[in-house]
């Protein structure tokens, strides 16, 4: 229920968005052949119906709530590079130490860095 009471938007221009109810969505994903419910394909959706549906309310964006949010977007993007780089460094260190250890948890080279 939360989930569909979201605001789902479309960009018009610089300052401006398209509200898409959260029914609108629900209704219109079962036209659209694909993956299960993900959130790739509800945004895919919302972009098509607000294409296609030129009725929906326009709903004015502040500037700098967007530009505050790209810039938090950026810096957690940055926080997750540094933790999967941490990540990658102490798994090395460890398969340094006790080569043994990898070799029996039969883990593939790199895949996800840790296997367990």
């Amino acid at each position: 229920m939360a989930r569909n009471s979201r605001r789902r938007c479309r960009r018009h221009s610089a300052g401006q968005a398209v509200h898409v109810p959260g029914r609108t969505v629900k209704h219109t994903a079962g036209a659209y052949r694909g993956e299960a419910k993900t959130y790739a394909r509800d945004a895919y959706v919302m972009v098509e119906t607000s294409h296609h549906r030129r009725d929906f309310t326009t709903i004015d964006v502040p500037v700098h709530p967007a530009a505050d949010l790209a810039s938090l977007t950026a810096h957690r993007t940055h926080l997750v590079t540094d933790r999967v780089r941490m990540t990658n460094r102490r798994h090395d260190a460890l398969t340094g130490m006790f080569p043994a250890q990898e070799r029996a948890f039969d883990c593939p080279a790199r895949k996800a860095g840790w296997c367990c």
